[in-house]
């Protein structure tokens, strides 16, 4: 009974692992990526301010985000922001 037992579990324990994986490579699709920088800009326009970015990655492993070529500016004035840099 106990080997029957501790198949059952090693097979639980090796699907979690296998869910896991698969949210954690879904989480750095490109279309995955694009969702998370739309709602980025969404969460800025809610304060009136327009947020460009070059490319924006992350890393959900390390929990690191990164942004290129940053233009953070108010709403209506996108020529003159208030924000630039090159990596943040």
């Amino acid at each position: 009974m106990g080997g029957r037992l501790g198949r059952w579990l090693a097979f639980g324990l090796l699907v979690i692992a296998a869910l896991v994986s698969i949210v954690l490579l879904a989480a750095h699709t490109p279309w995955a990526r694009a969702s998370a920088f739309a709602w980025a800009t969404d969460f800025a326009a809610r304060y009136q301010l327009a947020l460009r970015a070059g490319d924006f990655g992350y890393n959900a492993l390390t929990r690191r985000v990164t942004l290129t070529d940053v233009r953070l500016a108010a709403i209506g004035h996108e020529d003159a922001p208030f924000l630039t840099a090159k990596r943040i």
